[in-house]
């Protein structure tokens, strides 16, 4: 009787904390637009997507993307950044700050 007892709160705390962890998940606006209008969409962020980030782009045509990423990609990002003025990026960390 122990043993399934035991089985049943381990199994109870695991749902509970899959329900809290999907609450507590970063939102970020999603979209990828050219020179037309766009529309975004809000998404959450899977584990490991830790900030939101907005890119710009342009050379020949311009492009707007929003959506989930890393903190370490958009420290990459900002290094590769500096090299070129046609692309930049904004991360942030709060919910839909992008």
């Amino acid at each position: 009787m122990k043993s399934v007892l035991c089985v049943l709160s381990v199994f109870t705390f695991t749902v509970m904390e899959l329900i809290f962890l999907q609450a507590d998940a970063l939102k970020c606006r999603s979209s990828s637009c050219n020179t037309h209008d766009c529309m975004s969409e809000i998404v959450e962020c899977v584990p490991g997507l830790d900030c939101c980030f907005t890119m710009t782009k342009g050379s020949n045509e311009f492009n707007y993307i929003r959506g989930c990423s890393t903190i370490a990609f958009c420290k990459n990002f900002k290094n590769y950044e500096e090299k070129t003025d046609k692309q930049s990026i904004a991360c942030c960390a709060d919910n839909l700050c992008n």
